[in-house]
C-alpha cells in the first residue's frame, strides 16, 4: 500500500514542503526561545545536568548548528531532511510533554504566561511538523532498486520551491 507521500500529486507535494519548512522554522524559533527561556530559570537544575551551566552552554553548541543545518536541509530538500524534520518534532514534544509532566508534579519553573505559551507552541508545531513530514516523504514499499536518474552517489541540491536541480554558475 503507498504511504501518504506517495499519492500526493507533485504540486500539493511542492506546497507540503514549503509547509514543513515554515514548521520547523516556527518549530526552531521556539525552541530556541524556550532555551533562552531555559537559561533563565536556570533549566539544568530541573534535568539534573551534571557539569551544571557551562554544560548547559556547550550542549547548546551542538544543538544551536544542528538546528541551523537543518533548515538548510529541508530547504534544499536534501536527503536527510527527513531525518531533521523527525528529531527535531520528537525533541520537540518530548521537551513539550516533559515540562507538562514537570508542572503536573508540582514544579515552579515556566508558569509565567509567555513561558507557557513557548512550551504550548512548541508541542503543538512539533505535532504538526510529523504531520507535514508524512506527506512530504517519499515512502517506499518496493525492494525493488531503481537505477539514479543522475548517476550512482550524485545528489544534486534541489529547490524545494520546484523539485528541479538548482543551476551552478556557468
Amino acid at each position: 500500500m503507498p504511504g501518504p507521500a506517495s499519492i500526493v500529486p507533485p504540486a500539493d507535494r511542492i506546497s507540503a514542503r514549503r509547509t514543513a519548512f515554515l514548521l520547523y522554522a516556527i518549530d526552531v524559533t521556539l525552541a530556541i526561545c524556550h532555551e533562552i527561556d531555559a537559561a533563565r530559570w536556570r533549566e539544568w537544575e530541573l534535568i539534573h545536568l551534571p557539569g551544571g551551566a557551562q554544560a548547559f552552554v556547550a550542549l547548546h553548541l551542538l544543538l544551536v548548528p544542528f538546528l541551523l543545518v537543518g533548515l538548510t536541509a529541508i530547504a534544499t530538500c536534501h536527503r536527510w531532511s527527513h531525518g531533521f524534520l523527525l528529531a527535531t518534532a520528537m525533541t520537540g514534544l518530548t521537551g513539550f510533554f516533559f515540562h507538562l509532566f514537570m508542572i503536573a508534579v508540582g514544579d515552579w519553573r515556566f508558569r509565567e504566561p509567555l513561558s507557557g505559551a513557548v512550551i504550548l507552541g512548541l508541542g503543538i508545531t512539533s505535532l504538526a511538523l510529523l504531520v507535514a513530514d508524512a506527506a512530504v516523504t517519499p515512502r517506499h514499499h518496493s525492494r525493488r532498486k531503481v537505477a539514479a536518474p543522475y548517476g550512482a552517489g550524485h545528489h544534486p541540491v534541489r529547490n524545494f520551491t520546484t523539485e528541479r536541480p538548482v543551476r551552478g554558475p556557468g
